[in-house]
């Protein structure tokens, strides 16, 4: 499946991504990341996908995601259950992943705002 996505700045210049109400917590993982953690971890999923590894659980903040072959899970650690977590394939996680990095190196993450 392809999820929609749309960029957007806070009011305080910070670099948001809008998923659809089904993966909106993964947006919760996604926007803490810079570019270079961005290709880590994309780098780890590609070892998960390749069966170097099982499974591998990164945790960033509130927000975490357990990342398998086929789905990736993620969880907000602040919000109830059970809106605080969702599934998708992990292949859709790797293409927002790649989608947010190169938005933040073409943009940046975060910028003044006057």
């Amino acid at each position: 499946m392809n999820y929609s996505h749309e960029f957007w700045r806070d009011p305080f210049g910070g670099l948001r991504i809008r998923l659809p109400k089904e993966i909106a917590i993964v947006s919760d993982f996604i926007e803490n990341l810079d570019e270079d953690e961005a290709d880590e971890y994309i780098e780890v999923l590609d070892h998960v996908v390749e069966g170097n590894y099982p499974s591998y659980e990164l945790e960033y903040n509130a927000a975490a995601v357990f990342i398998e072959p086929k789905y990736t899970s993620a969880i907000n650690y602040y919000i109830s259950p059970p809106n605080n977590q969702c599934k998708l394939e992990t292949s859709e996680f790797r293409r927002l992943l790649l989608l947010w990095r190169n938005k933040v190196m073409t943009e940046g993450r975060d910028i003044k705002v006057n």
